[in-house]
Order: C-alpha cells, then sequence, then structure tokens
C-alpha cells in the first residue's frame, strides 16, 4: 500500500485567508501533511512547483484553494490507481456544487468504469509521483499549466497512464473560470509552440482528445 502522500494547497492568497481550507482538508487528510503554497500573487506554476519543493512523500496531491467536497477517504480513494506503477497521474472527477459533472475534464465523461484512461487531465485535484518534474514558470496566472504538465509527463514515461478517477468525486467551484481569461492567449501561445500542439479555439470542439497535431 502507498503511504500517505502529501497534500499541497495551491493558492496564491495569505495563509491567513486559507487557514480555514486548511483546517477543513487537515480533518479529512489524517496521516497527510498539509502544505499550502502561499506565495502571494505568483502564477499556478510557482505555487505548485514551491508546494513539490517542501514535500517529502514519494507521491503528492495537489488541490487548487477551490475545491471541496471533500471526505473521509477521499485520498486513499484519489490514489488507489497508483498501486499500478504504471501510473504517473490521476485526477478527481471534477463536480460541481449542483451536483452535476464539471465542465474541467477535457471532454472526457465516461463513466462505465471505475477510471478512465485519457490524454491530458486537469490539476485542481490530483496526484502524482514526487520525481523532480516541475511545472512550467514561463506560464502567467493561471491556465495551461496542467496541460503542459501532462504533456511532460507523457514524454518521461512513454507507457505511463493518465487517469481521470470516477471513485474520487471533488466539487470544483470555479471550473474552466480561465478560458478566454487575462492569460489565456499568452499562456495557450507558449503550450502550442512548446508542444506542437494546437488548442481548439471554441469549447464546442473539445473532445476526449483535445490535442490535435498541427
Amino acid at each position: 500500500m502507498l503511504p500517505p502522500p502529501d497534500v499541497i494547497i495551491v493558492t496564491h492568497v495569505s495563509e491567513l485567508e486559507i487557514s480555514p481550507m486548511r483546517v477543513y482538508v487537515e480533518g479529512y487528510s489524517l496521516d497527510c501533511n498539509v502544505i499550502p503554497t502561499c506565495r502571494i500573487g505568483k502564477s499556478a506554476s510557482i505555487n505548485r512547483n514551491y508546494g513539490l519543493s517542501l514535500a517529502k512523500a514519494p507521491v503528492v496531491i495537489q488541490v487548487d484553494d477551490d475545491v471541496a467536497g471533500f471526505y473521509r477517504g477521499w485520498w486513499r480513494d484519489l490514489i488507489s490507481p497508483m498501486e499500478d506503477p504504471n501510473v504517473i497521474f490521476v485526477s478527481a472527477r471534477l463536480m460541481t456544487e449542483e451536483g452535476s459533472f464539471a465542465g474541467m475534464m477535457y471532454g472526457s465523461y465516461n463513466l462505465d468504469m471505475p477510471t478512465e484512461d485519457v490524454p491530458q487531465a486537469p490539476t485542481a485535484c490530483c496526484a502524482f509521483r514526487r520525481d523532480g518534474l516541475k511545472f512550467d514558470e514561463s506560464l502567467t496566472g493561471s491556465g495551461f499549466e496542467d496541460k503542459l504538465f501532462c504533456w511532460q509527463l507523457r514524454k518521461r514515461y512513454t507507457n505511463g497512464r493518465i487517469l481521470i478517477n470516477n471513485e474520487c468525486r471533488i466539487i470544483h467551484r470555479n471550473e474552466m473560470k480561465n478560458q478566454h481569461g487575462d492569460y489565456y492567449e499568452h499562456n495557450k501561445k507558449i503550450y502550442e509552440e512548446k508542444t506542437g500542439l494546437k488548442i481548439p479555439m471554441s469549447l464546442d470542439d473539445l473532445d476526449s482528445t483535445e490535442m490535435v497535431i498541427t
């Protein structure tokens, strides 16, 4: 069985502002070391990397500061597919507060199996192995850091599996808030230049693969 992970709360606000969520997460994450990043005003990538620099466990979970719906045993459910060493990244199934499936799953809505293999997955509530891989800090604000991180994982682990875990369902309050936002075009350009992959111009174009080779 995998040891308890470090749970990183990715946030760009102060420790005081994040303290209620920290208490909340710790209450449902017994045996885990909970690490809030709190690099005030810094990008999502910088905060994610800062959290990784403080982590010690072989597997880390990263949760955004706008997620909720934790329950006893949630982190064990999330990381359980990683008992298979070929599984390199697992995302919770993100839900809305109303109980519907969140949109930020990149067109992936196959609920027929406990887990679904996908080309990439969101980082709002995710688990992966701490192996030195970092998030790209040339990205500003938030947006595309998850896509680029999954792309880097696929380059490093050619046979690795990225999964959506339908058996761990977590609420994401602000899913898709960065689509076409302040940082969207800047980060999209970096992603496309580094990967050679084209992002669809409209959310209506998204499908289960999303990544289209140019």
